[in-house]
């Protein structure tokens, strides 16, 4: 049996138009050109490499009411895959959750009619592919509602909330791999849309830590899912691309969507499986958008020598500027680039800003920092104990 080929996508976000422009040749959204350009090169990929199974672990859309255009265009590339004898795995993530309702079918759900697997609930699915057997543990994005819901603790007190759900999605997880009794010597993978354990905090679209809603994302430990032997863990939600380790990668977003993902390269993974050593992976780069943040008070002449034809611009002026100088606007607009944003420079804190004393630990830190953001006591012992979490990982 020949080693099986996957092609490791994630996050294409079909409708996302984050900073964009008509493009006036064809009067479309350029942001929504550039997504499908970036989709369609990871088809091509997929049938160049001649992969076994192509593995889409969330945020096809960037929400759970696609326009009709766009599930089209990725119902024709799942189509043209399945067609190749290419098996196709997908689930929704957390955006193709928005405006769905808990326990009702996102729009991931559609692609069955073009073939594909689709994965909703903890579980292990058995695909025939052109090569032989692949054995696949999904794990769909863990919804709190959902989790609650199911584990019986929709009245649980909010601080004991993140240990029931971890329980029941460790117990649920666990019973998925006992119950599907898998073949040794045959591949056997995992993917999800969610948050490892361990994961930097990484700036981009999606978003872990803000003060309204400190943590509120469910980790999944990495220990736990690696020691579950699988091949390869394939994971999406964070846009940035990373090997976590010889067995785990966040393939990334297919498109750079926001500026905080400016500089980063994207595209999908390769992974070529292997039964006695860790997978191979290749990060193949899909024609993705250029950002560049622009500082003003930098080296400009070092900053517009990045500017290229087609680059996006987010200026970020200086302390005490309110306008852009004109020659900073013609210089960008003459290599090419257009600017999307003006960002003023943060304003001073006035008043009673917070100072954390020094020689205090960081959890005595996060302690002042909570009493200065009125946290309540149970949102409090929230953030201090999976911030003690993190420290024990670090």
């Amino acid at each position: 049996m020949p080693n099986l080929k996957i092609l490791h996508v994630s996050d294409v976000h079909f409708g996302a138009t984050r900073h964009s422009r008509i493009n006036p040749t064809t009067g479309e959204d350029a942001a929504a050109e550039s997504i499908r350009r970036c989709f369609d090169a990871t088809i091509t990929a997929a049938l160049e490499n001649d992969v076994d199974a192509y593995l889409l672990t969330g945020d096809m859309f960037d929400s759970g009411r696609p326009s009709t255009e766009n599930i089209a265009r990725l119902m024709d590339g799942v189509k043209t895959l399945t067609n190749a004898g290419i098996a196709v795995i997908a689930e929704d993530g957390n955006h193709g959750r928005h405006y769905v309702k808990p326990g009702h079918r996102g729009a991931a759900h559609l692609l069955k009619a073009a073939g594909a697997t689709v994965y909703d609930t903890v579980g292990v699915h058995h695909i025939d592919t052109k090569n032989g057997p692949l054995h696949f543990l999904g794990i769909p994005w863990p919804e709190r509602a959902t989790l609650l819901k199911a584990a019986g603790a929709e009245n649980a007190d909010l601080e004991n909330r993140d240990d029931i759900i971890a329980s029941y999605l460790r117990d649920c997880i666990e019973d998925a791999v006992d119950d599907a009794n898998l073949p040794t010597g045959e591949p056997f993978i995992i993917g999800s849309h969610s948050i490892l354990s361990g994961v930097p905090l990484a700036r981009g679209s999606e978003t872990i830590i803000n003060t309204r809603g400190l943590f509120e994302e469910v980790l999944l430990p990495l220990d736990d899912v690696e020691a579950l032997g699988s091949w390869y863990n394939a994971f999406g939600h964070i846009h940035h691309h990373q090997h976590l380790s010889d067995y785990t990668s966040y393939a990334g977003s297919l498109d750079a969507l926001t500026f905080g993902e400016a500089g980063e390269e994207k595209g999908s993974l390769l992974v070529t499986l292997n039964p006695d050593a860790a997978p191979t992976r290749t990060l193949l780069p899909t024609p993705y958008r250029h950002l560049l943040n622009l500082h003003m008070g930098a080296d400009m002449d070092e900053q517009i020598a990045q500017v290229r034809e087609g680059t996006l611009v987010k200026v970020h002026l200086d302390e005490g500027e309110t306008e852009l100088d004109t020659a900073v606007k013609k210089a960008v607009a003459d290599a090419g680039g257009s600017i999307v944003r003006i960002k003023p420079a943060p304003r001073k804190a006035q008043g009673n800003a917070l100072v954390i004393k020094e020689g205090v630990s960081v959890a005595e830190a996060a302690q002042q920092w909570a009493d200065a953001q009125k946290l309540s006591t149970s949102m409090t012992d929230k953030v201090l104990n999976r911030l003690n979490t993190y420290l024990g990982e670090v």
